[in-house]
This record gives structure tokens, sequence and C-alpha cells, in this order.
């Protein structure tokens, strides 16, 4: 049994590879800061990244995106987006672990993003933890709407992405917020950004309705939507959030 974890937080907002993977020498890869009290920070030095394969050759990447969770064990997780120097889109994902508060790194896993029609951008991704290992991966990829990996073993392995909310479906698909697990469900709340549109051009008002709604699954392959509410504004919606309460309600905020 892991100790329980203390409040940790990563405030390195990005950590730059060099390029090439025959360069040795590193930018820096990320620090995470480890509070025991909340006012003292220690800093834990992330591994270094994997090295991408490309088209151009092995490369160190870019994280960006960089965000913490943690386990009810204790585990922290820290996750990003990974991108090669030499390109504009995406080129993975990075989730890596550790149950002693960064001291040393248990596992660090590189996954590959969807393999999608004219991405033009990876963006935000976020990870819910549920019980015994399950894991749940999303991230919003431009113009095809938000994918989903699961792991059923703390992160050693992901099933393939798939997409769980469709920029078609919902046009001008907006941001979304990290994964619950509930029950044997996972769910996770995204907005329609701009709301109603006029022969798919976005029309940006401060009195147009914008829809907030939650995507379920129970197996990361079919997924279901519920439409939760409607706000008027201007992008009022953006990076929707959601909490399970310990009575089992969910709240969306």
């Amino acid at each position: 049994m892991f100790a329980k974890s203390p409040r940790a937080f990563f405030v390195t907002p990005n950590a730059f590879g060099n390029g090439h993977g025959d360069q040795t020498a590193l930018r820096p890869v990320g620090t995470l800061l480890v509070s025991h009290d909340g006012m003292t920070f220690e800093p834990k030095p992330l591994p270094a990244p994997q090295v991408l394969s490309t088209d151009m050759g092995p490369v160190y990447p870019t994280r960006g995106d960089l965000s913490v969770a943690t386990r009810a064990d204790g585990r922290v997780y820290v996750y990003c987006l990974l991108q090669a120097p030499q390109y504009t889109v995406g080129n993975g994902l990075e989730v890596m672990w550790s149950d002693d508060d960064g001291a040393t790194w248990a596992g660090q896993q590189t996954l590959t993003l969807a393999e999608a029609s004219n991405n033009v951008e990876s963006d935000r991704p976020w990870l819910g933890i549920g019980l015994d290992g399950e894991l749940a991966l999303t991230y919003q990829q431009v113009p095809s709407g938000i994918w989903m990996s699961l792991s059923h073993d703390g992160g050693q392995t992901w099933s393939a992405f798939n997409l769980a909310a469709s920029n078609v479906e919902r046009v001008n698909l907006g941001a979304h917020g990290h994964p619950v697990f509930d029950g044997d469900d996972v769910v996770f709340p995204a907005a329609s950004m701009y709301g109603y549109v006029t022969e798919r051009i976005p029309v940006v008002s401060d009195s147009i309705p914008y829809e907030i709604r939650l995507y379920r699954t129970s197996d990361g392959l079919r997924f279901t939507s519920q439409l939760v509410a409607t706000v008027l504004g201007h992008d009022p919606a953006v990076f929707p959030q959601m909490a399970k309460l310990d009575d089992g309600r969910l709240v969306v905020a």
C-alpha cells in the first residue's frame, strides 16, 4: 500500500526537447512541485521524454498541456501532449507515474494519436482515474472531435483511441473536461463552443445558446450524449468540468 500523496502541483507550462534524437543535450523536460504543507514546494524532475519516430527521423519532442492527477493510494500521474519540434500538430500523448511523490518514476508510456483525417491541431488531454487501475485519457483533435483511450492496468497498456464526441454531429464542438468514472461508465462534459451556426459558419454573440453535454461510455467504443445545460453568452463554456460527490451525484461547472 502506498502512502497518501501530499498536494502536488505541476507548474511548468511547457517543456522542450531540442530536435533530433542523435543530439544528447536536452532543454528542461519539466518539473513536478511537491508540497507536504501547502506552503513550501520541493521540485522533482520528470523523466526525459521518449524519442519519437517521425518521417524526419527520431526526435526529442516538446511537452505541452502538462497536468497532474492523483490516485487514492498516493500514486501521482503526470500527462501531456507530445510534439516533434518540426511539426505543427501533435505527435503523441505521454503518461508517466510515480509512487513516491516524484522521487522516482515507476512507469512512462507514449500513446499514438488517432489517425483522423485533416488533423490540424491536438489539444488539452485529460486523465480520469477509477478503481483497480482503471484510467481514461481524452484529448481534442481538430477538426474531428474528442477521442478516448482506456487502460485497465494503471497505464501499462492502453486501447486504441476511439472517437467519443464527433465534431460532425455537434457543429463547432468546443473544449471538454476530464473524465469521471461513474459505476461501470466513464463520463466527461463537453461544450459546443459557438452554439448555433448558419451554414456551418460560427456565429458569436452575447445572446447565442451554448450547449453543455455529458458523453458516456461503458466500453470506450460506443458513446451516448445527454444535454445538461444551455447557456447564453460569449464562449461561457470553455473547458467545462465535472466532479462526483460522495453521494454519487455528478456536478458540472
